[in-house]
């Protein structure tokens, strides 16, 4: 089968990029699986991804011929200009729901979103089929975009194995040092990591040493770096800023004690593979696709959303209790398995025939 994805992010995987990668690892398990995918990029790089974005599905029409393909795949907003067709071919992949993310934003990065919402309805009620990541994404675009139950197909995110299985081959040697909670997002307000600094100064009175990572960049890096200070928790976080999505991440991981996301919204949750990929323990707030992901009492400790001391507990519990750990760790381990990115494709492909 020739399948054409339409991919106006022009994000590279190594920089970090959850969206990415995930476009980029569905790719890699289609051609396990022996099919030819064919990529239409951006042809210029753009600054400001909403303006690239326009721009790039604005010459969509006239840059290719949908008879060519057997599979037109768009993310997001991407296809939303093309004729109609090319809806008996095209299916969009919606990597999230622009419409419930914007609740989460002020100003313009609202405005922004609105936009971007608009057209994403627009592209999915054109298509012949509809992809989210999770039940919580398929409920939230039916609401937003008057989607029908069964144009929406759940075909969850993927990751790729490999890497990580040989890392978790070797054993860990015995680091000695204090205890460390990683913290891996794209610094946005609805990841909530104001809430994980503020429970540090209760985890650290009660794990004393105990030290926080925080790996992404993001419009609330640096107001989350001040909240730091204010704390007076000084170098027990560390702010690493973008950090490559391969080796470097996966040391951040192998790094660490437990992972944390206290996310209000998700998705899904790229991170919640990786942490249960490299074994660690997962605390999260119960609120979005965190639940289905990072399955509660298998693989993480859920918190309400908000709730800043149930977090510092959670948090708590488990750097205090190695047992705990280790059953959680095995438990995301087992799990995780079901992710791989040829389970993924496959899944993705049975979905896409359906009429």
């Amino acid at each position: 089968m020739r399948i054409l994805f339409l991919n106006s992010w022009l994000e590279e995987t190594a920089r970090g990029s959850g969206t990415a990668a995930g476009i980029a690892g569905l790719a890699q398990g289609l051609g396990a699986l022996g099919h030819e995918v064919a990529w239409l990029r951006p042809r210029w790089p753009l600054p400001g991804l909403a303006l690239r974005r326009l721009l790039y599905n604005a010459g969509l029409p006239f840059r290719f011929d949908p008879r060519a393909f057997d599979l037109i795949v768009g993310f997001d907003i991407d296809g939303f200009a093309l004729p109609r067709a090319s809806a008996p071919r095209r299916v969009v992949c919606l990597k999230g729901v622009a419409a419930e993310e914007m609740a989460f934003e002020r100003g313009w990065p609202r405005l922004r979103l609105g936009l971007l919402a608009r057209l994403e309805g627009r592209n999915a009620r054109r298509a012949r089929r509809v992809f989210v990541t999770s039940g919580h994404s398929r409920r939230a675009a039916s609401d937003a975009y008057g989607l029908p139950a069964e144009k929406l197909s759940v075909v969850p995110e993927g990751i790729d194995l490999a890497p990580w299985d040989a890392l978790c081959a070797v054993p860990r040697p015995s680091r000695g040092g204090p205890p460390v909670v990683l913290s891996v997002a794209r610094q946005y307000p609805r990841k909530n990591t104001a809430s994980l600094i503020d429970a540090m100064p209760r985890v650290r009175a009660q794990v004393p040493g105990a030290r926080l990572r925080v790996v992404g960049g993001g419009p609330m890096l640096k107001g989350l770096g001040r909240r730091a200070a204010a704390l007076g928790l000084g170098e027990a976080v560390s702010f690493l800023g973008e950090v490559p999505r391969d080796a470097d991440v996966r040391r951040e991981y192998f790094g660490a004690d437990v992972f944390c996301l206290p996310s209000l919204q998700e998705g899904f949750g790229i991170v919640f593979l990786e942490a249960m990929a490299a074994g660690l323990p997962i605390v999260a707030a119960r609120a979005g696709a965190a639940p289905e992901v990072a399955a509660e009492g298998e693989a993480a400790l859920l918190v309400p959303p908000g709730d800043t001391g149930a977090l510092a507990d959670a948090l708590v519990r488990l750097l205090r209790d190695a047992g705990l750990r280790a059953r959680l760790g095995e438990g995301g381990r087992r799990r995780v398995r079901r992710y791989g990115w040829t389970e993924v494709a496959r899944r993705f492909l049975e979905e896409a025939d359906r009429e």
